[in-house]
């Protein structure tokens, strides 16, 4: 049930997989060792026995997340000791506190009802097995920090009545007691109905492609006829002859999760009749309203067959299935001491998983406040957890009224539409200085004649230093203005032309390979296209273009087990047959076939022509079929395609330039357009997910986000500048509202601090750079008696330059050393005290040690 992560091991053995138990019982230092499982021949990269002499919290990866890597642990009596010998045994208990154990020692023949664990930090782990020959034990006491316990090591302990561990100390686990912090390494663990011993283990329900978390009310579908549902808005009604998403009709799971697509439907009603014909067929009823109360028992006489009203998560959550707080307004004052309490409850049971929240102050970052617990698991609705909250009383100088949000992760959706607040009323001490201002009147004379014989002192100095600084900030005005209007002028360049070869396999072509292979296989059979203009004039002699988005399924191939391949060779036929051309006359564009796999330069300018690529095609089709990727394990499909920041940034320019006319979704439910609210999501570039954040930006890298500012600008500016024109109004009328969210002024950048922890900071993004373009736009619109040309410009800030963040990366006394002898052995050289070239890869080779 538990994986091992490789980068710790102690030692690895090339194609020595089916003799890893052997390797690891011939070194003594192993107790643990990980065999992988897969072959990777792009990479040449051979399967490998990787051997530990223990696991850390972060060598312990749930079985969910790596499936190319199996874990074992040495259950040998020799490497493990015996119990009595490694540890204290007397009147029945083992005492093995504070002895740096790894793994459990072997009963041995040990007859124990007490065995205490604790005070073993590096005791991560309990396999199957571990406490096998103590049938009598009764009391078992863990390790604070042990990660993952097999279910199957308490089983072999009949006798067993209590498991005790400290879990409130952040680590997450695969098991958990009863307290209202513990949380399991997985939202989407319920804890199982009883426990064992007082220790609970993960029920999962994962999520399941094309299951949303609703709700279903068995009705009558003759209510229909009654007028029953006449008040209720219908959005769509759906057949199995609807040309579109005719699959909602097949099961009520289907019905609702097309209502889940749809941003306004609150219900639907999926209808199977008894006796299918001409006038009776299965039909998906999408509606804008809740159904009424009283829908499954206002029944009529005939019945023509049996329906279900479906609530998807939105519905719920506005009919209670949310996080409450109570009361709303909470008192922080000196009569109570400046602490108080506030109840947190679920207002439904989850469908699945387990809620957890996290009390955050929104705001006052200078206010010092304590929440106990600062988390909280809930699993049902009956429960509710009393959060105790408390502020330092010398930070409190006037009243506050700060607002508490109650941030959620669930695998129950519904828990996670609204948002859960709730104010503090943080009043300070009244003050009776009555007796105070006459005792100190003196006192505040003298102060003041002191300060105005200060202020009469420095006034000539203050001038002085004013003009400086008035000259100082024009020139720094001046120099912002200047980065400024040359971001600008580069964003407005970037989507004009292609900044790297666009490079494409003609359908017929496409269609016909046996699986996706990389760019420089296919080099010879490739079209390309120079610029904007070449490909312009292809379509004007009835070319067609067709982009293919989707999500890597492994780390270093595309589609290890041809899934997308075979998706997208079917969308492809489609889009030819709509267009109306054969498939030699389509121009097909795939990230693997179309970007150069080894050239590196050439890879990055390709990548960063993407958004203007997408926009130069005539098609755009999303692959996401429902997948395993091959290397985490994690589920694949539309929902996390548009997670990825990339694939939404593919969107948005295609989307930007285009609409959504020609846009379709490709998914294990065929091929359909895309609507509006996936378009809605995707287009959130900024918000999506991001391998360089998730990695924490090594070496001090650029974030990706900083990478797509200028090309996003661009077609930003595009659309402000054709906002008056019928298709520009469209796609800006969409865009403002929300353009705060989708261009927002700076980011959360993450990195490795000098303690080795994950720290971040806030860095710029696209600063004022959307009010720039804004300006520039209405300048260039406007006549010389417009009054916009007798405003004063704003100051606006420039946007991120997408260079490395020197200032995150970690500075020690070795590198510090390291760069003085790279200056010294820089001059010595210039001087010709020494050889440079050879001196200069010695140095080189020191500083990347370092």
């Amino acid at each position: 049930g538990v994986r091992s992560a490789p980068a710790s091991a102690l030692g690895s053995h090339t194609l020595k997989t089916d003799v890893c138990d052997e390797l690891c019982a011939a070194e003594p230092a192993c107790r643990f060792y990980a065999i992988e499982t897969t072959y990777d021949s792009w990479e040449v990269a051979f399967p490998r026995c990787y051997l530990f002499d223990a696991l850390t919290h972060e060598d312990i990866i749930p079985a969910a997340e790596m499936v190319d890597v199996l874990a074992f642990w040495a259950t040998s009596a020799a490497k493990r000791g015996a119990l009595c010998v490694v540890c204290t045994c007397a009147d029945g208990t083992a005492d093995c506190r504070d002895r740096d154990l790894q793994t459990v020692p072997a009963a041995a023949g040990a007859d124990a009802t007490t065995l205490d664990l604790s005070d073993n930090p590096r005791l991560t782990l309990v396999g199957p097995g571990a406490f096998d020959g103590l049938d009598g034990l009764e009391v078992l006491v863990l390790p604070s920090g042990v990660k993952h316990l097999a279910p199957e090591a308490l089983e072999s302990l009949p006798a067993l009545r209590d498991v005790s561990l400290a879990t409130g100390d952040g680590v997450t686990r695969n098991f958990v007691d009863a307290s209202s912090t513990a949380r399991f390494d997985d939202v989407c663990c319920r804890r199982e109905a009883s426990s064992r011993a007082g220790v609970y283990f993960c029920d999962l329900s994962p999520d399941e492609p094309g299951v949303v978390d609703a709700i279903y009310e068995e009705t009558n579908a003759d209510n229909i006829i009654a007028g029953l549902f006449d008040h209720m808005r219908t959005l769509d009604s759906i057949t199995p002859d609807s040309p579109f998403l005719a699959e909602a009709v097949e099961s009520k799971e289907k019905c609702v999760a097309y209502c889940e697509m749809k941003a306004e439907c609150q219900s639907c009603m999926h209808f199977t009749p008894w006796v299918v014909g001409a006038s009776l067929t299965n039909t998906c009823l999408l509606y804008g309203d809740e159904p009424p109360a009283n829908h499954a028992d206002n029944f009529v006489q005939r019945e023509v067959g049996g329906a279900y009203m479906g609530l998807p998560p939105r519905t719920r959550a506005a009919l209670g299935a949310v996080v409450a707080a109570s009361p709303l307004v909470v008192e922080l004052s000196e009569a109570n001491g400046y602490s108080n309490t506030f109840e947190v409850s679920l207002g439904a049971d989850p469908l699945r998983g387990a809620v957890w929240i996290t009390p955050r102050l929104e705001g006052f970052g200078n206010m010092s406040l304590a929440f106990d617990p600062p988390t909280i698991t809930l699993y049902d609705a009956q429960t509710v957890v009393t959060v105790a909250v408390t502020v330092r009383s010398d930070e409190v100088t006037r009243d506050l009224t700060p607002t508490v949000a109650l941030d959620v992760e669930a695998c129950d959706r519904a828990f996670v539409a609204q948002q859960a607040t709730l104010q503090l009323d943080v009043l300070a001490a009244a003050v009776d200085d009555g007796g105070t201002r006459v005792s100190n009147a003196g006192a505040v004379v003298a102060l003041v004649v002191v300060a105005c014989v200060l202020v009469a002192a420095g006034l000539f100095y203050c001038l002085a230093a004013a003009v400086r600084f008035v000259r100082k900030k024009q020139q720094l005005e001046m120099a912002r203005a200047l980065q400024v209007r040359d971001q600008v002028a580069a964003a407005v360049e970037k989507i004009q032309e292609f900044q790297a070869i666009f490079a494409t396999l003609p359908g017929d072509a496409f269609c016909a390979l046996e699986k996706l292979v990389p760019h420089e296989a296919l080099r010879k059979d490739l079209v390309v296209y120079d610029a904007i203009a070449d490909v312009a004039a292809a379509k004007r002699e009835g070319l067609v273009f067709v982009f293919l988005s989707h999500q890597w399924l492994a780390f270093a191939s595309p589609d290890p087990a041809n899934v997308h391949c075979t998706a997208m060779q079917s969308a492809v036929r489609a889009v030819a047959a709509a267009a109306g051309v054969p498939l030699a006359s389509l121009r097909v564009w795939v990230d693997f076939i179309s970007i150069p796999q080894r050239n590196r330069s050439e890879q990055r300018l390709s990548i960063a022509s993407l958004p203007t690529f997408a926009s130069s095609c005539d098609f755009f089709v999303i692959v996401a079929p429902a997948a395993k990727h091959a290397d985490t394990g994690c589920l694949c499909n539309a929902e996390t395609y548009r997670k990825r920041s990339w694939c939404r940034a593919e969107v948005m320019s295609c989307w930007a330039r285009n609409g959504r006319g020609d846009m379709w979704l490709s998914s294990s439910d065929g091929l359909r357009p895309l609507d509006e609210a996936t378009l809605r999501e995707a287009i959130d570039v900024a918000g999506g997910d991001l391998t360089c954040c998730r990695l924490h930006h090594a070496r001090g890298d650029p974030c990706d986000r900083e990478a797509l500012v200028l090309p996003l600008l661009g077609l930003y500016a595009e659309i402000f500048r054709h906002r008056h024109a019928p298709r520009g109004r469209e796609a800006y009328e969409f865009l403002a509202p929300i353009k705060e969210t989708l261009f927002p002024r700076t980011f959360s950048y993450t990195y490795h601090g000098a303690d080795g922890g994950v720290e971040s900071a806030e860095e710029t993004l696209f600063g004022d750079l959307l009010r720039a373009v804004e300006t520039a736009v209405e300048l260039s619109e406007a006549d010389a008696s417009n009054p916009i040309w007798r405003r004063a410009l704003p100051d606006l800030s420039p946007g991120s330059t997408a260079q490395r963040h020197s200032h995150h990366l970690r500075t020690t006394k070795g590198a510090a050393a390291s760069t003085r002898h790279y200056l010294s052995a820089a001059m010595a050289s210039a001087s010709g005290g020494v050889d440079p070239t050879q001196e200069a890869a010695r140095v080189a080779i020191a500083v990347d040690a370092e």
